[in-house]
């Protein structure tokens, strides 16, 4: 319920799906990705439960994760702790391993929901190399962070100005607006 698979579909096929199915044991996509002239292929897999799955099975190869949670419900930030610590129990983590966390359905948001202290917070604690948040179904930060996830497990310079920065203005009638800014150029 915190959009993984509606982020792993905007990534790889380039499109939103709204309907809504839970995804049970694991779901993966591939996707072939142009960085610095070279081409990758990418597998991107979505684990619904960590508990549910086979852990070992899904991390053994992992180059890199990243923990997605819902903005508007900061209880699904808390459950990124656990989902840490299972990955850290299972994986020889260094503090080079990357690990994102990213906020998705910011276009849900409210003023009052608008919360980037906890989520900083956490990634602190669990050592997780940035957090972001975005949106899925308007496609905001998908393929910026994706991509600056597989640099870092690549080993090469993360784009961070590839990240879009944006706003959530509330109209009087409480409906969000998102307000992309125009990235610049430096000219």
């Amino acid at each position: 319920s915190v959009g993984k698979t509606s982020i792993i579909n905007s990534f790889c096929r380039d499109k939103f799906v709204s309907a809504y199915k839970s995804t049970t044991g694991q779901y993966n996509r591939t996707k072939k990705l142009k960085i610095d002239d070279t081409m990758y292929n990418i597998d991107i897999w979505d684990c619904g439960d960590l508990q549910e799955v086979d852990v070992n099975q899904y991390l053994r190869n992992c180059s890199g994760i990243l923990f997605v949670y819902d903005v508007t419900n900061l209880e699904t930030l808390k459950s990124i702790e656990n989902y840490a610590q299972i990955v850290k129990q299972h994986l020889t983590v260094s503090d080079s391993f990357p690990m994102y966390l990213f906020g998705n359905k910011c276009d849900l948001l409210t003023q009052k929901q608008y919360n980037l202290s906890a989520p900083e917070i956490v990634a602190k604690k669990l050592k997780l190399s940035a957090s972001v948040v975005g949106s899925a179904r308007l496609d905001i930060n998908i393929d910026s962070k994706i991509k600056n996830l597989v640099r870092k497990c690549l080993g090469l310079k993360v784009v961070e100005d590839d990240i879009e920065n944006f706003t959530v203005k509330e109209t009087e009638d409480e409906q969000v607006t998102i307000v992309r800014k125009k990235k610049c150029n430096g000219m």
